[in-house]
């Protein structure tokens, strides 16, 4: 005698194959998701504002003029101007204000000038952008120039108001903000 299929043999077997064309389909659906996923990461990497070094002579003698201005103001022992070019953010970090600048700032004894070595820029957006520089600050001798000392700033500039605020930096800081280790 042959074997006998009974009727819940079949459905059992149609049962699997549709449990495994499931299976098989939420798979193809999982793999799809995390590639979409990865292309994304990789969209939203390429799309992260950058640094570039600044080579337009226009913009690297503005960014390092600047600079100057608020040198100017130090060695004038001039706190209201030097004050009016801080950021917010350096003034609320220092806890500086209108009554403590003469304080809290290092007045510069002499004539200096700073010479920008290195510029880096960051477009924040098409209004805003962001200098990060390395240069260095001399101070007059004899009517040259000493070597200089190391000196780091930012400085944000906004294209449709004409202004400028800038923040020193210590090196740790230049290092973290253009992302150096």
């Amino acid at each position: 005698m042959g074997l006998k299929k009974d009727k819940y043999d079949s459905k059992d077997t149609s049962l699997k194959q549709l449990l495994i064309i499931l299976a098989v389909i939420l798979l193809v659906l999982g793999i799809i998701s995390i590639v979409k996923k990865s292309k994304n990461y990789a969209t939203n990497t390429e799309t992260e504002i950058k640094l570039e070094t600044v080579k337009d002579y226009s913009t690297f003698f503005t960014v390092e003029n600047c600079i100057n201005k608020y040198i100017n103001a130090l060695s004038n022992s001039n706190g209201e101007d030097a004050f009016n070019l801080l950021t917010n953010e350096y003034k609320n970090l220092k806890s500086i204000n209108k009554d403590n600048v003469d304080e809290k700032l290092d007045y510069l004894d002499g004539n200096y000038v700073y010479e920008a070595r290195n510029i880096f820029e960051k477009n924040i957006d098409n209004n805003i952008k962001e200098y990060y520089i390395y240069g260095l600050l001399k101070e007059d001798v004899l009517g040259g120039y000493d070597t200089g000392k190391d000196s780091y700033y930012q400085v944000i500039i906004e294209d449709e108001s004409y202004t400028f605020t800038l923040r020193p930096y210590t090196i740790e800081e230049y290092r973290k903000a253009i992302q150096w280790k």
